[in-house]
């Protein structure tokens, strides 16, 4: 009985703890709801006492930036990335202004993938004492964070001084290597306040996850959506269906639009073979004849939806029938 008793006891052991973690790994992820938030990150070294824009601590912090944001479900861009798509080049101490500036033209730009919603300006102070038998380095981290789709200032930051020691009568280029080191420190403390604070802005009651295991859905994908040569009516149809109807659909923004063409940034987790054969059901449902009157190109991250029925391109079109779910 005693041997029976152990072995209850031993099972109790290996099994409670499992159970524990497995009901740990069903619970949602606590971020879950920030992904819909895009972010620009980029230094701002105006302040001739900050770390210039072309010493490598920046590439590293941004970096490091990059995964601790992620890991809060953020999604992040950096001006290193803004640069290679769009053929910019920042110099060393660009005013603030000039940066907020850029945020807006990113915006204009008409790219799905350059759309951010939060512009972060970060400082990175450095400076140094010597004690004689030792350099103290030291750096402070401030910054302003701005919405850029609402034009207007949200908050302000500034991270407590931190110290490091470094060999005596160490010139700039050794104190350089010492904050380099130190860049991923730096960029989990950074991420730590940027989650904090950017918490409160990101529009996590309204994200849409849509949840499939089958191989048409996989991760996010930022669309650049042109519908041209629709009428507001129709334009307005295509938006509802492909929002309320399309599975895998996460969020959609109007980049601009005039008389003929509306320009959209749409994201979905369905892929382009899925999304071009719910546009054709879509269209034919509106009364189009797909192979005739419209002409439809899903190629990388662009959508193109074009009516080609130019002469005539505002008669009334029968409205589509509700029935059985079709996008599936």
């Amino acid at each position: 009985m005693f041997y029976r008793l152990k072995t209850q006891c031993w099972k109790l052991m290996i099994l409670v703890p499992l159970a524990m973690l497995g009901a740990c790994a069903s619970q949602p992820g606590e971020f879950s709801g920030r992904s819909k938030t895009t972010i620009l990150v980029m230094a701002d070294d105006s302040d001739p006492t900050t770390l210039a824009r072309s010493n490598s601590t920046h590439y590293r912090v941004n970096a490091g930036l990059k995964g601790a944001m992620s890991r809060q479900g953020f999604r992040l861009l950096d001006e290193n990335f803004a640069e290679a798509q769009l053929g910019w080049r920042f110099h060393d101490r660009q005013p603030e202004s000039d940066l907020i500036q850029a945020a807006k033209l990113m915006r204009q730009s008409g790219q799905a993938n350059l759309q951010p919603e939060i512009l972060v300006l970060y400082r990175l102070h450095s400076r140094h004492r010597d004690n004689g038998y030792a350099t103290v380095v030291r750096t402070r981290l401030a910054g302003a964070i701005f919405d850029i789709a609402g034009n207007r200032f949200l908050d302000e930051f500034e991270l407590p001084v931190a110290e490091y020691s470094a060999p005596a009568d160490c010139n700039q280029r050794c104190m350089d290597r010492v904050v380099g080191s130190k860049a991923k420190d730096i960029s989990n403390r950074l991420g730590t306040v940027l989650g904090r604070k950017l918490a409160a802005y990101s529009p996590g009651g309204k994200d849409r996850k849509y949840e499939d295991d089958r191989d048409d859905f996989d991760n996010e994908d930022s669309f650049k959506l042109t519908l041209e040569g629709f009428n507001s009516e129709e334009s307005r149809e295509i938006i509802r269906v492909m929002t309320n109807e399309f599975p895998g659909y996460q969020d959609l923004e109007l980049i601009s639009r005039n008389r003929t063409t509306r320009l959209y940034r749409y994201d979905s987790k369905a892929s382009r073979a899925k999304l071009e054969k719910w546009i054709v059901i879509l269209l034919s449902d509106m009364g189009f004849n797909p192979d005739h009157e419209v002409d439809i190109t899903v190629a990388g991250n662009r959508i193109s939806v074009t009516r080609l029925d130019i002469l005539d391109p505002y008669p009334p079109k029968k409205k589509q029938n509700k029935k059985s779910p079709r996008f599936q």
